[in-house]
């Protein structure tokens, strides 16, 4: 694969699809929505998806409440283990 821009030829990309970046290529973006999808099937509290920022949460009212909570963000773990794609918790 290369790419072509104003009649300039890139270099060929050599690596496999996943590891090519090339200008302008929006593959890699669909590759990663499509591996994040299933991601608000692994909670049952609230959650939020834009671009590459997941939030979730829940009202507080009762301690079962907080077990929710507390048992989505253990499946978020186990996703992020099973998927190889770390959680930044600073953000």
């Amino acid at each position: 694969m290369r790419v072509v821009v104003n009649g300039q030829y890139s270099l060929p990309c050599q690596k496999f699809l996943l590891e090519c970046h090339m200008q302008g290529s929006v593959l890699p973006y669909i590759l990663f929505l499509l591996s994040v999808n299933d991601l608000p099937d692994w909670v049952k509290t609230n959650i939020r998806m834009f671009a590459d920022d997941t939030k979730i949460w829940t009202k507080i009212s009762y301690i079962n409440d907080a077990a929710a909570l507390q048992k989505d963000l253990d499946s978020l773990s186990t996703w992020s283990t099973e998927w190889q794609l770390k959680f930044n918790p600073d953000k």
